[in-house]
């Protein structure tokens, strides 16, 4: 799963550029947006929902004709990263959040200056055309394709535990590999071993990857009809 971010100040089109991103993205993808927002009150704390929540329900999903809408607890965002990278989500954006550290879009407008811990992990600066709210022009000569290449090209977001045996915690590690720094995560296996419940794959140390790859060849390397290739085990595991 890739992550990055699209900020900026307001009115300077960072949903807009993401709707566009969206459109080129969308095909073959699944794609989650995160958008921050400072107003605490986007729901009526009197409708039916709402006291449903405040009443101690997990989750409230409300329902309407077109679509459907979850109500939950706020997660840490490391959690949520966790979550949809679970689910087998390609891409993880977030508008706006910007003192959270990750490889970002910026939008500007009118090249107006901006506080230096914008300048941070920067995939690309976009700026608002004057008069035109629909066409950006790109900072060092990019284009939208190169920038959409760009983010096609970011690395693969860590297994999300924050366990932070590299030394680093999940998302400054992120970095890092943005930056092309020699990390590795020691969680992440080798694709030599897969492990799914209920379709959401396993972090697997290298130590538990080949622990669990050698007993089970060591098990079934006997049977009749064994050989080297690709092994599928299938387990229904209902209690």
């Amino acid at each position: 799963m890739k992550v990055f971010q699209v900020i900026g100040y307001k009115k300077t089109g960072k949903t807009h550029l993401i709707k566009n991103i969206l459109s080129s993205l969308a095909v073959n993808n699944k794609i989650v947006v995160l958008k921050n927002t400072h107003n605490k009150n986007i729901q009526n704390k009197k409708t039916d929902s709402e006291i449903l929540y405040n009443k101690a329900a997990e989750e409230v999903i409300l329902q309407t004709p077109e679509d459907s809408y979850i109500k939950r607890p706020n997660k840490p965002l490391i959690k949520l990263l966790k979550e949809y990278k679970e689910n087998n989500y390609d891409y993880f954006i977030i508008e706006g959040l910007k003192n959270i550290n990750l490889p970002r879009i910026i939008c500007n407008a009118e090249n107006k200056q901006l506080e230096k811990n914008f300048y941070r992990n920067v995939v690309a600066v976009c700026n608002l055309i004057k008069n035109n709210k629909k066409t950006f022009t790109f900072d060092k000569k990019d284009n939208f394709n190169e920038v959409l290449n760009n983010i096609k090209k970011l690395p693969d977001f860590p297994v999300g535990l924050n366990c932070k045996k590299c030394g680093k915690s999940c998302i400054n590690y992120y970095n890092d590999k943005f930056n092309n720094k020699n990390i590795k995560c020691v969680m992440q296996n080798s694709n030599n071993l897969e492990i799914k419940i209920n379709n959401k794959k396993l972090p697997l140390a290298p130590f538990v990857e080949n622990l669990v790859k050698n007993t089970i060849i060591g098990l079934i390397k006997n049977l009749k009809g064994y050989e080297s290739g690709k092994i599928e085990i299938e387990i229904n595991n209902k209690e």
